[in-house]
């Protein structure tokens, strides 16, 4: 499933040491929702799912979730939709993959 994302598409992932090793494509980590260091909140929120936004809006993007992820503290699906669209969903044992659009 992965591999058919276009190889010009912009990926984000709560994995994505994962997406590269199973396909080749760079992806790009969510923002952190705390520091992994301190558990302080991540103060700067905000500003980098702003940033995904204003990347969905220039850009043909995806986001590929895996499930067994989730004990780290990312910017999933919820905090997402409040910046982006989250259109497409398809999911298969173990996550799922969704395209982004623009809000």
């Amino acid at each position: 499933m992965i591999a058919s994302i276009p190889k010009q598409a912009r990926i984000y992932s709560n994995w994505p040491h994962v997406v590269q090793y199973l396909t080749g494509h760079v992806a790009v980590g969510l923002p952190w929702l705390q520091s992994m260091k301190t558990f302080e909140p991540n103060l700067s929120l905000g500003t980098e799912l702003e940033d995904v936004g204003r990347v969905v809006g220039s850009q043909d993007t995806y986001l590929v979730m895996f499930d067994a992820a989730g004990v780290y503290p990312v910017a999933g699906e919820p905090y997402l939709a409040r910046y982006v669209r989250i259109d497409s969903l398809r999911t298969a044992p173990g996550g799922r993959i969704a395209r982004l659009l623009p809000r």
